[in-house]
């Protein structure tokens, strides 16, 4: 079942995504809105840093109103896998060739291990990690779901206990206290515990579907105003600990929750606009491709110098990837779609 409020946070979430990588080469610059040392990229970068966990929401929410549950574990899985993994291995392949056309491997065997061990980690572009991320969460789905009906406060204690005690040592290292071994220490962005609450988080949405609009339409103003006064701590916490590169930290479980609520009760109320909700699910059925190609566009417009002058030149890069991300995404699905619908 498509629930039009989850096509509303995908999209938002796909904004989020492109605005973190658009805005982190500018979070330094000088500017005249700057407020604290704290310039308007550096904190719309901030604001977006719930776009990666709540992707998870997302997934976690669509598969468990979507699921059935006479189905076999082989049948979901491959289902599953078929969808996710041609596309991230073929985007694998593309970021892969860019970054490496101009390197020294000769060596057919070394290329080939390097384009495995980029596969296996996500490491290819800044944000293929995702999908590793996902597809082990995928293959747990099941699990964490009877695990859920069984008892979900449970559920959630431990699951949440898990992935908050990584998260908190992860960002002790920004204090310089290094918890984990240092053979651990560069995976754990992929590894599934440090995402697995959120992925819980959807799953319970999509249980509670109901009650979570009631919540949103009889406190909207509370939601909201939380979520501004949210929005700016998280972003002065960032600064004051230095921590503004990172999505794993404590704070963004927080302010990740609190910004599902917002987003949710926004699009609660837009979603009584029926032509706006036609744009945002077309939208959204194109948001995992422009996900992929969205860097491949920032690395292209960001050869051009006028996309480099302060805040202005940000927000002219900003609009650019966004719009040739989208306009990409269309052709490349249409063509994919026609492609498909010919092999059968």
């Amino acid at each position: 079942m498509r629930r039009v409020e989850l096509d509303y946070l995908r999209v938002c979430s796909m904004f989020a995504v492109i605005t973190i990588h658009v805005t982190s080469s500018f979070i330094y610059n000088e500017s005249v809105f700057a407020v604290a040392q704290v310039n308007l990229a550096f904190f719309l970068n901030q604001i977006s840093r719930f776009a990666v966990p709540m992707f998870i929401i997302i997934s976690g929410a669509s598969l468990e109103l979507s699921h059935h549950t006479d189905q076999r574990y082989s049948k979901y899985i491959f289902a599953r896998l078929i969808k996710v993994l041609p596309p991230y291995l073929l985007w694998t392949a593309i970021y892969f060739y860019l970054s490496h056309s101009h390197g020294n491997t000769r060596d057919t065997f070394e290329c080939l291990r390097q384009v495995i061990v980029s596969a296996l980690t996500g490491n290819a572009a800044p944000h293929l990690y995702f999908i590793v991320v996902i597809c082990q969460l995928y293959l747990l789905f099941p699990i964490l779901r009877q695990a859920c009906h069984r008892n979900i406060t449970r559920t959630i204690f431990i699951v949440g206990g898990i992935t908050l005690i990584i998260q908190e040592v992860l960002y002790f290292t920004y204090f310089g206290v290094n918890l984990l071994p240092q053979i651990l220490r560069p995976y754990m962005w992929i590894l599934f515990p440090t995402w697995m609450l959120y992925f819980v988080f959807g799953i319970v949405v999509a249980e509670y579907y109901d009650r979570i609009v009631s919540f949103c339409e009889e406190h909207r103003t509370e939601i909201i105003g939380v979520f501004l006064c949210m929005s700016i701590l998280f972003t002065l916490d960032s600064k004051v600990t230095n921590s503004m590169d990172s999505s794993i930290k404590p704070s963004i479980i927080l302010y990740t929750g609190v910004s599902f609520l917002a987003l949710f009760t926004v699009s609660r109320i837009i979603v009584s606009f029926s032509k706006i909700n036609l744009v945002v699910s077309y939208l959204a059925r194109h948001s995992m491709t422009t996900y992929y190609c969205h860097v491949l566009m920032l690395n292209v417009l960001r050869r051009f110098n006028l996309f480099a002058i302060g805040m202005r030149g940000m927000f002219f890069l900003l609009v650019c990837v966004t719009i040739s991300s989208i306009i990409f995404s269309i052709i490349y699905d249409s063509i994919f779609a026609i492609v498909k619908n010919k092999l059968g």
